[in-house]
C-alpha cells in the first residue's frame, strides 16, 4: 500500500494546472460526461474475472475506524468494475485502523494510497481533501463502516454515462452495528431518473457514501469558501451537500433507484425508535410530533429565509467566479441563485413586517412568482404555506395549538 504525507492546498501553480486541465473539458456541464484522455497512466494489473476501470476513484473517509473498515475495503475491492484506485484519506485516527487497512489492501492489484490529513479537520474537509488528491474521472465518496454491493461502480458509473450526468446518487439498505438488516432509506428515489441542471429542489442533499461525480467539479470553486453547512450553520458546507449543490447547478443529475450499498446504523442512529407505542396512540403522538414541528418552522420562517438569502448570495458569487465549466453555464447558474436570495430575503421582510405591510409583502411574493416549483426557479409550495400563516398571524396560533395538543 503506498503512503503518503500531509499534503496542503494546491499553491498557484497547481491551480493554474488544474485549469488549464479543466478549459480542455469545458462544454461538459452543459453537454454531458466528458470522454476519457486518449493517454491514460498506466493501469494498474487486472483482478482474474474482472475488468478494472481506468476512470474511477474512491475515496475513504476514516477516523478512528479499525472495527468495520477491513470489511468496507474488502467490499470495494471486490467490486465488479474495480476502482482505478483507492485513497484513505484518515482523519488522525489512533487505533489500528492503518493497520487493518494495509492488511486488506496487500496483494491487491487495485492500487491503495493511505494519505493524512497531519491532524484533525472534521468529516467534510477529510473527504474534500482526499478527493482533491485524486486525477481520477469520476470519485466515489466511501464512509469507513458501510458493505457495497459488488455492482455499485458498475451500475453508478454506467447511469451517468447513460444519461450524460455529472453526479448520481442511489438508495440504500439500513442495516445494525452487526449487518443485520434493518429496512431501507431511498432517500426519496422512486425510480431511476435524470434531472437537468437547476431544476430540483436547490436544497437537495443525498448521503455522500451514494455519490459517484465527476472529479472536475471540485475545481470550480475553492472549498474553504463553500459557505456554512445548511443543517448545522456552525460548521462549513458537508462534502456531500456541496457536490450536490455544483452538480446540480452545472450539469444533469440523475437519482438509481437501486439500493446499491448496506448503511450501518449505530445505537442511536438507528432509524425509527424501538420504543414507539404504536398503534392509535403512537399515531396520535405522531401527529402532535408533527404539529409540534410545523408550528416551529412557520414561527422561524423568517430567520431561516434571512439565514438562506444569505447562503444564496455567497453561491451566486461562487459561480460568478468559477472556473472549468463554461462561462454561459455558470452565469445562469449564478443568476438562478442570485434569483433565490432575493426571494428569501423578501420572504425574511415578510415575516419581519406587520398588519398590512405584511400582506404586501406576501403579495409581492406571490408577483415574483417566488412560490412557483423548484423547476421554474421558486421556493415551492411550503414556502407558500408557511408565509400564508406567517401572514395571516396563524403562526402564533398553531404554536399554541401545538403546544396544547
Amino acid at each position: 500500500m503506498a503512503g503518503h504525507g500531509h499534503a496542503g492546498r494546491r499553491g498557484a501553480a497547481g491551480r493554474a494546472a488544474a485549469g488549464a486541465r479543466g478549459r480542455g473539458r469545458q462544454g461538459a456541464a452543459a453537454d454531458g460526461p466528458r470522454r476519457a484522455a486518449a493517454s491514460q497512466a498506466a493501469a494498474p494489473a487486472r483482478p482474474r474475472g474482472r475488468r478494472v476501470s481506468s476512470d474511477v476513484a474512491v475515496v475513504i473517509g476514516t477516523y478512528d475506524g479499525e472495527r468495520h473498515v477491513a470489511e468496507q475495503l474488502a467490499s470495494v475491492l471486490a467490486q465488479t468494475l474495480p476502482p482505478a484506485e483507492v485513497l484513505v484519506s484518515d482523519d488522525g485516527s489512533t487505533d489500528a485502523t492503518r493497520s487493518e487497512v494495509e492488511r486488506v489492501a496487500a496483494g491487491s492489484p487495485v492500487p491503495v494510497r493511505w494519505t493524512s490529513s497531519g491532524g484533525r479537520l472534521g468529516f467534510a474537509d477529510n473527504f474534500l481533501t482526499g478527493a482533491e488528491r485524486t486525477r481520477a474521472r469520476f470519485v466515489a465518496f466511501c464512509d469507513q463502516d458501510d458493505v457495497w454491493h459488488p455492482t455499485k461502480l458498475e451500475r453508478m458509473r454506467a447511469a451517468l454515462v447513460e444519461h450524460g450526468a455529472v453526479a448520481a446518487a442511489h438508495a440504500v439498505r439500513l442495516v445494525d452495528d452487526a449487518g443485520r438488516h434493518t429496512g431501507d432509506d431511498d432517500q426519496g428515489i422512486t425510480r431511476t431518473r435524470p434531472a437537468a441542471r437547476l431544476t430540483g429542489d436547490p436544497w437537495q442533499k443525498y448521503f455522500g457514501f451514494t455519490l459517484l461525480f465527476e472529479r472536475w467539479l471540485l475545481d470550480v470553486a475553492p472549498r474553504d469558501q463553500r459557505g456554512p453547512d445548511t443543517h448545522s450553520p456552525d460548521r462549513p458546507l458537508s462534502h456531500d451537500r456541496w457536490v450536490w449543490f455544483l452538480a446540480s447547478s452545472l450539469g444533469t443529475t440523475v437519482t438509481v433507484a437501486e439500493r446499491l450499498a448496506a448503511y450501518r446504523q449505530h445505537g442511536r442512529q438507528l432509524y425509527g425508535s424501538t420504543g414507539s407505542t404504536g398503534g392509535a396512540a403512537g399515531r396520535l403522538e405522531d401527529l402532535r410530533d408533527r404539529a409540534r414541528h410545523y408550528a416551529a418552522s412557520a414561527a422561524s420562517a423568517g430567520e431561516r429565509a434571512a439565514f438562506l438569502a444569505d447562503v444564496c448570495r455567497g453561491r451566486a458569487d461562487l459561480l460568478a467566479r468559477g472556473a472549468v465549466a463554461e462561462r454561459d453555464v455558470l452565469d445562469r447558474a449564478s443568476s438562478r441563485w442570485q434569483r433565490l436570495a432575493d426571494h428569501y430575503a423578501a420572504r425574511a421582510d415578510l415575516h419581519a413586517a406587520e398588519g398590512r405591510d405584511r400582506l404586501r409583502a406576501a403579495a409581492g411574493l406571490l408577483g415574483a412568482g417566488a412560490y412557483r416549483p423548484y423547476r421554474d426557479g421558486g421556493l415551492g409550495v411550503r414556502a407558500l404555506v408557511q408565509d400564508a400563516l406567517g401572514a395571516s398571524g396563524l403562526a402564533a396560533l398553531a404554536t399554541v395549538a401545538a403546544r396544547e395538543a
